[in-house]
């Protein structure tokens, strides 16, 4: 549903207040106002000003129009009467505070677009809803490459830009200027210049502007606003030369002149006051006004924006106080800088200026009580109509703590079902003081929940203790029911981190303990339990119990619609994966591909899961160029994955490059992950660097400088390709001395308990695999040969290759021994085939006095039909891989972009029953799927 389409129309008017209130697609706790995107506006009384309108017909034809003047200059009323008076196509953004987030910024622009061109900006969506936003130039080329597509030309309004501060905000729109593409024209408002680079573009014709001098009113200007007064030519120089044409000082003083009695008197005393003329005006205008309408006024001063409804609930203890529409017909009525903010006039704020001074005038008339009063009250109705943000404004304005973190516990699991990132719950947190966030258990939970989303840990165990600790106090405050969720919401927490801390009987037993208290609508927090749940099974020995309730719930849950099928089959993909068991990963990930391609709305974030399960099981099984193609599909995806998901991606290049003998793609993956585990700037991103160090000696052999290498407990139950504990076992067999065998196997052997106690038997096998290498190293050669013999036996149903291979000469040797005592084993001579492959790559050592074995049992190569025929669309694509052609040159041939390409390579593969395009082209010739030529 396109946004103005979003707007609830009601035909009663005392309730269209809402309708300047719409919910950002997929943040439902977070509403987008539609207040700031109209437009004000021209109404009769304002003065057309000829000169500046030919001023601004003539910029448009420049990238940017900046308007830049103090307060109280007529930036906004110019741009709103020249786009009315121009007919141009145009969307209108009013700026605030709040909008120095990039993401809000950008979410915002969108929105502003899309009034006037439905569907713009979904290109863009993906980005500006991660948990870790791109860099600033990334997403200014992604809003560029968006403005590109417009149907036709569009002038966009930024007004009050002045209010933005963010560095990144304000480097996006300089990029965005400097490719701004021919479809639009840009115009800022703003009180002072922006930090972007004017000379320059002065200098290259690409800006037009208007100062002070250029805005402010010229004598026959003046003279024609103030001609209703009848003064003299010598009254007009002298209020022209006091206000020196400032616009707001002229209104006012119009408006004071419409009541004086004398006019010429009026201006005698006007030009020799000491005061300043501001003060001086609004003494003259609002003095004069009835006590009902000053005590509105100074009500009103308090909010940002208002409405009848809001206004009646403020005042509802005056005597006028329900009669609020009548009193803002009356400010409209006696033009006191009065913006209505939507085209039904439901939503009112006050020229900026204005409020300010009346704020200031009128300050007296409200004791701190009734302030205080009215904050609370305008809290609770913000509150009411589901806008979190201003609602807690004003509760914190009040100093009501309680009802701001009851807020906060209220919209908690909503605001997480719709926002993954959890930034919007950050932002939310930010408002409160430290010491609050401290002392009350809803804030410290609220906390852990945000970070879960940065997989932090020490600091979500730490707020979870916090929470727990004050919730076991006594409070009156604590209802028994909220104390009941706020504990199910720790437990929660606490099964999430045991989980990847290896406690396995203790996840499951506060997930157990959590599903009592977690309702099936707190969607997030309810799937974590499920999914985690089983993975506790799993790890405690019951895989098949785990994929049975992970199927269950699978189809509960599209029973409700699906919204956490993707999370499900990610849990179920990570379980296969620790299991070992590659042919049900395979699957998993094509049903995650499936989603993707209808277009299932949870599936954003986990997209790349699929390709990443895909990498494992291609890399497994030696295909390293399949393996390739999946992790650079990761990779292309930077900003549309989770951070750890993408830095794994280029750890698993840099695998594959070294499978290759290419050391410096190695390094130079290396390299690209070292920088953007620097980049993201968190606890868990530096861990991440420390390890890249130790990887990279692993890796090109150095020794390593600082030891004992620490381990975080959760990185052993990973899923990922590197394994840290491994390579650093590795380390310490190949460059230790023979005298620490005693040591490095006990290492070893601490490793492969904690891998069977949790039964990530994927481990087991790789864990066993060097033992065998450590017990021949030491001279345990027999010894070494029999574990080697039983770790073939467990790695030969998944059909196991790089676990063997990535240990080199040596596992080869130990190989080729067992080859003389079994030579017809099908399992050895593949794998003693696909070592004699590897080792005539550059960059590999020959197998010494490898006997080359002669081909023997079955291939586990072998091809089989296929079960599902190719779709029509499938067989265009293979006809191109039969030609060679990459998936670019496919796309191209075919109209379709290359992730659709290659999303039909993966079906393709699936179907083939291989893992890289040379066998797809071989298996389609066999079976005879390629049309004849």
């Amino acid at each position: 549903m396109e946004i103005m389409q979003g707007l609830k129309r009601i035909d009663d008017r005392a309730d269209d207040d809402r309708q300047g209130i719409f919910p950002v697609p997929g943040k439902s706790p977070n509403l987008l106002l539609g207040t700031k995107f109209n437009r004000p506006a021209p109404e009769d009384k304002n003065i057309l000003r000829p000169r500046l309108m030919a001023y601004l017909d003539a910029a448009e034809r420049k990238r940017l129009t900046l308007i830049s003047a103090p307060a109280g200059f007529g930036k906004t009323t110019l741009a709103a009467q020249w786009l009315h008076r121009s007919g141009r196509l145009s969307a209108w953004l009013s700026l605030d505070s709040s909008d120095n987030d990039p993401e809000r910024f950008l979410r915002y622009a969108v929105a502003a677009i899309r009034t006037v061109v439905p569907g713009f900006g979904d290109g863009i969506e993906p980005f500006i809803s991660l948990s870790i936003l791109p860099p600033s130039d990334y997403l200014a080329d992604a809003m560029i490459s968006e403005l590109a597509s417009l149907p036709e030309p569009l002038v966009l309004v930024l007004d009050d830009y002045h209010v933005i501060t963010s560095s990144a905000v304000q480097q996006i729109l300089s990029r965005m200027v400097e490719y701004l593409p021919d479809t639009l024209s840009l115009v800022v408002l703003t009180r002072r210049d922006p930090p972007w680079k004017l000379g320059r573009w002065r200098g290259r014709q690409w800006l037009r502007d208007l100062k002070v001098d250029t805005l402010a009113f010229t004598e026959e200007e003046t003279h024609d606003l103030l001609r209703p007064y009848a003064l003299t030519g010598e009254n007009v120089r002298i209020i022209h030369k006091r206000t020196e044409g400032w616009v707001t000082a002229l209104q006012l003083v119009a408006l004071s002149l419409r009541e004086a009695d004398d006019p010429g008197q009026f201006v005698k005393r006007f030009s020799v006051s000491d005061r300043m003329i501001m003060d001086y005006l609004m003494d003259e205008v609002i003095s004069p006004l009835p006590p009902g309408i000053l005590d509105f006024l100074a009500v009103t001063a308090m909010l940002d924006r208002f409405c009848t409804s809001l206004c009646n609930a403020l005042l509802t203890d005056e005597p006028d106080g329900q009669d609020s529409r009548r009193l803002i017909a009356f400010l409209e009525k006696e033009n006191l800088f009065l913006v209505p903010l939507d085209p039904e006039r439901c939503w009112y704020r006050y020229h900026h200026l204005f409020q300010n001074l009346i704020h200031h005038h009128l300050k007296k008339n409200l004791s701190g009580e009734s302030q205080t009063r009215l904050h609370l009250c305008a809290g609770k109705w913000f509150a009411n109509e589901g806008l979190i943000e201003e609602a807690l404004r004003h509760f914190l304005a009040a100093g009501e703590m309680d009802a701001a973190a009851r807020l906060i516990e209220e919209n908690l699991h909503a605001s997480i079902d719709e926002d993954r990132s959890r930034k919007v719950l950050g932002c939310w947190l930010t408002m409160f003081p430290e010491t609050e966030l401290k002392r009350r258990p809803a804030l410290l939970v609220a906390k852990a929940y945000q970070r879960v989303a940065y997989w932090d840990f020490p600091a979500v165990i730490s707020l979870a203790d916090r929470a727990e600790a004050l919730l076991l106090k006594p409070s009156e405050s604590f209802s028994k029911e909220r104390r009941r969720c706020l504990h199910a919401d720790v437990d929660v927490l606490r099964c999430f981190c045991l989980s990847w801390q290896g406690d396995a009987q203790g996840a499951l037993r506060h997930a157990l303990r959590a599903l009592q208290g977690v309702p099936v609508t707190h969607h997030y927090a309810y799937t974590l339990v499920k999914t985690y749940a089983a993975g506790a099974c799993a790890s405690s020995g019951k895989l098949q119990c785990a994929l049975e309730q992970l199927e269950q719930y699978y189809a509960e849950d599209a029973l409700r619609g699906g919204k956490n099928a993707a999370d499900i089959l990610v849990a179920r993909g990570a379980n296969l994966v620790r299991a070992g068991e590659l042919d049900a990963v395979f699957r998993t990930a094509q049903q995650l591909l499936t989603l993707q391609e209808e277009n299932h709305p949870s599936l954003n974030y986990y997209y790349g899961y699929a390709y990443y399960f895909l990498a494992i099981v291609a890399y497994e099984r030696n295909h390293p160029d399949a393996a390739a193609d999946y992790l650079d599909h990761i990779r292309q995806m930077r900003f549309r994955v989770n951070t750890r998901l993408y830095f794994e991606s280029l750890i698993g290049m840099a695998h594959v490059a070294r499978a290759g003998g290419d050391e410096s793609k190695v390094e130079l993956y290396l390299s690209e992950a070292r920088a953007f585990a620097v980049e993201t700037q968190n606890a868990n991103a530096f861990r991440i660097v420390n390890a890249l160090e130790i990887r990279k000696s692993v890796l090109s052999g150095s020794l390593l400088q600082v030891l004992p290498l620490r381990i975080p407990v959760y990185e052993r139950n990973m899923i990922w390709l590197e394994n840290l504990p491994l390579y650093h076992a590795e380390f310490l067999i190949h460059s230790g001395p023979p005298a620490d065998c005693a040591t490095m196997l006990r290492i070893i052997e601490d490793e492969l308990r904690e891998a069977k106690k949790h039964h990530i038997q994927y481990r087991v096998i790789q864990f066993m695999a060097l033992q065998a290498q450590a017990l021949s190293r030491f001279g345990r050669r027999d010894e070494a040969l029999c574990l080697l013999e039983k770790t073939l036996r467990l790695a030969q149903p998944s059909g196991m290759v790089r676990t063997f291979l990535d240990r080199g000469l040596h596992m080869a040797d130990l190989m080729k021994s067992l080859f003389r005592k079994n030579p017809s084993d099908p399992y050895l001579n593949a794998l003693l085939a696909a070592f004699d492959r590897e080792n005539v790559k550059p960059g590999h050592d020959a197998v010494r006095d490898a006997e080359r074995p002669a081909s023997s049992g079955e291939d586990p190569d072998a091809l089989s039909a296929p079960q599902v025929p190719l779709s029509n669309r499938e067989t265009d694509v293979m006809v191109l891989l039969e030609d060679r052609l990459s998936s670019k040159e496919i796309a191209q041939r075919l109209f379709v972009s290359p992730e659709t390409v290659r999303k039909h390579i993966a079906n393709i593969f699936g179907k083939l029953h291989v893992h890289d395009r040379r066998r797809a082209v071989e298996a389609a010739r066999k079976f005879q799927l390629l049309p004849l030529k």
